[in-house]
């Protein structure tokens, strides 16, 4: 059977002679960018003087393919920006060989396509040949829905085509670019979550069952740094100015770290705690729940707790009238009406603010009514107080 036939080389258990400390700066490059993603630049640089090739790249396939998804050495734009608009999402031979083949499977491009058949077609003659991409070896490394990921090391008219001594070092660092990359997109994920976290209105915190805080988002930093919060973070750790409190407090966090009968999370609780003097700061509403995770301790950390923080006040966070006129279709004058019965006025006050009629004021009401489908004004503040957007921090004015 000839390689056309075959579609891809087998290995012939011998591995090409390569400097063990350039592969040891391959491979540690490679790890590196699971938390570094500029580090796939030296990856790629790394895997084409590894192999002498003319060129080497990580790319994905699938809907919408960019600029952002391709990491080449010595990137075209031009040539690139010309992938995207004529050949991206277009059929053609390479790619829909690459698309049938196995993840992990070493391959050879004109192996896997048919060699005549890769030079008569147009993605070769447009895009490969100009580029000095004759000659390809390449693996399919990672595929998530209908978009995949590919490692690929070329050379020129003039080098020697890749052998199986070729094929079988790529093989040995395919499972480290492919756990590499798994690792990298959980990364990205994880520091995705923690944006959205981050940009919540209330505060998260996150700490063990002595209190000692691990970490909290900015809403929980900026309630903790005010002169008047009675919870604030101390050497660490949280701590509640009333001493009933912070038992409570202490009490809760630990219920919530606790392992009964071998069963791990426990159930925490909520706790309310009390500004003390009129106009100084505002009551603040705990919720202290486990971090959901395995039953067993996680490995350097330990069981933790999870607090949300909520400010109790009548005050409305800022843009509270255009979210209710997004949600319900209200005009200006019926958000403006809105706003003031959320925040406690009544509907006589509420027309004195905004300056209109009482009469006119009622007929915003009813307005509002019909829009919201509520009946009278308690349903009408209910809903609108829990229809507050969680998105972006929201301060109290």
């Amino acid at each position: 059977m000839n390689e056309d036939e075959q579609g891809v080389f087998e290995s012939n258990n011998c591995m090409a002679l390569v400097d063990p400390a350039e592969l040891s700066g391959v491979i540690g490059a490679i790890y590196e960018s699971t938390y570094a993603p500029s580090r796939w630049n030296a990856v790629v640089g790394g895997l084409r003087s590894l192999f002498h090739g003319s060129k080497a790249c990580i790319q994905r396939l699938g809907p919408d393919v960019g600029l952002d998804d391709s990491i080449a050495t010595n990137p075209d734009i031009g040539f690139f920006h010309r992938l995207v608009n004529e050949h991206a999402g277009q059929p053609n031979v390479l790619s829909d060989a690459i698309t049938s083949a196995s993840v992990g499977a070493v391959y050879h491009d004109h192996a896997l396509v048919g060699g005549d058949r890769l030079r008569k077609s147009r993605f070769w003659n447009e895009w490969m040949a100009p580029q000095d991409m004759h000659g390809g070896m390449g693996c399919k490394l990672l595929e998530s829905g209908s978009s995949y990921w590919f490692v690929d090391i070329q050379r020129g008219p003039k080098q020697e085509t890749f052998t199986g001594k070729d094929s079988e070092l790529l093989r040995t660092l395919v499972p480290h670019l492919a756990r590499a990359v798994e690792i990298g997109r959980n990364v990205r994920l994880a520091q995705g979550l923690g944006l959205a976290v981050s940009r919540l209105p209330f505060g998260v915190i996150l700490l063990d069952s002595h209190l000692r805080v691990v970490n909290l988002n900015p809403a929980a930093e900026t309630i903790l740094v005010r002169p008047e919060a009675r919870i604030k973070l101390k050497a660490g750790y949280l701590s509640a100015s009333d001493l009933g409190e912070m038992a409570r407090l202490q009490e809760l966090v630990v219920k919530a770290c606790l392992v009964r009968e071998g069963v791990w999370p426990g159930v925490g609780g909520d706790l309310l705690v009390r500004s003390r003097g009129a106009g100084k700061g505002v009551d603040l509403a705990l919720s202290i729940s486990p971090l959901l995770g395995p039953t067993e301790n996680m490995p350097f950390v330990g069981r933790l707790a999870v607090i949300f923080v909520r400010e109790v006040t009548l005050g409305l966070p800022d843009g509270f009238e255009d979210q209710m006129r997004a949600l319900f279709g209200l005009t200006p004058r019926e958000a403006a009406i809105a706003a003031c019965l959320a925040s406690g006025r009544t509907l006589k006050q509420a027309a004195l603010d905004n300056q209109i009629q009482f009469t006119t004021a009622r007929s915003c009401l009813e307005k509002i009514f019909a829009k919201t489908d509520t009946h009278q004004q308690s349903q009408l503040v209910a809903l609108l107080k829990s229809a507050q957007s969680l998105a972006g921090k929201a301060p109290i004015r």
